[in-house]
């Protein structure tokens, strides 16, 4: 968590700089940063603390003086919003950032909105940072919106180097990728059974999927058990990851 903090105060940081050259929405002396995660829903676990650490940015900025735009100090007001991991949610959040003038935003606690976010500002409208991995065709010449930037990057690379780690360190036969089902969960299936593929042929892999959201994943606990594999290669985040790790002790 603290790692995580650190990420998202550079994300801030890394935003604050970009609006010292953009056109900016101020009130008076205050300069406005949307800062967009997920208060609610699956992320919620995860997006509570990234909310703290734009807070921690902010203070920070503040305590200096604020920032400097045209040749004048500004303090910067970060206005918060929750996405309730859900990416029609965030669309119309951004909607209503830019409805206020507010064209620089720090998100992104799950892959599939900070995706989503992408797509909405392929015409320039707005400063998009986020913190979180996402899948890396986003970050194709086709795909990526001008002004939109990660500071995790691919989770594709999450995949190939924990497959390649998982297949020299344990030598497996049988692996089971279990992985929630959305795009943070593509990406890494997909680099992951690229290394298994080319380098691993031998090694068994297969694949047990979670909606985002599950309350209870002892079924799918019980379906790996049955299964016997050598190594689970887990990808799940927030609520979910804390459900399914829970759902395992209990078993």
């Amino acid at each position: 968590m603290k790692a995580r903090k650190k990420r998202l105060a550079v994300c801030m940081i890394v935003g604050l700089f970009l609006l010292a050259f953009a056109g900016a929405s101020w009130a008076q002396d205050a300069l406005k940063v949307g800062a967009m995660f997920s208060l609610t829903g699956a992320g919620s676990a995860v997006g509570k603390i990234q909310v703290e650490a734009v807070k921690l940015a902010a203070k920070e900025a503040n305590d200096r003086g604020g920032i400097t735009l045209g040749g004048k100090k500004m303090r910067v007001e970060a206005v918060i919003r929750d996405d309730e991991t859900k990416p029609d949610v965030a669309v119309r959040r951004l909607r209503e950032y830019q409805n206020d003038g507010i064209n620089l935003l720090v998100a992104g606690t799950f892959a599939h909105v900070s995706q989503a976010l992408n797509e909405q500002v392929k015409g320039g409208q707005t400063y998009v940072m986020v913190g979180n991995g996402i899948q890396e065709k986003t970050f194709e010449k086709a795909e990526k919106a001008p002004y939109f930037g990660s500071t995790l990057g691919g989770v594709d690379a999450i995949g190939r180097i924990c497959g390649d780690y998982v297949a020299k360190t344990y030598k497996p036969k049988n692996v089971i990728l279990f992985l929630p089902d959305y795009a943070y969960g593509h990406g890494a299936a997909k680099g992951a059974n690229k290394v298994f593929k080319e380098k691993y042929p031998h090694i068994k892999v297969s694949e047990i999927w979670s909606p985002v959201g599950t309350p209870d994943f002892t079924s799918y606990i019980i379906k790996i058990k049955e299964a016997k594999p050598d190594v689970v290669m887990m990808g799940h985040w927030g609520n979910d990851a804390i459900n399914a790790l829970n759902a395992e002790y209990k078993l």
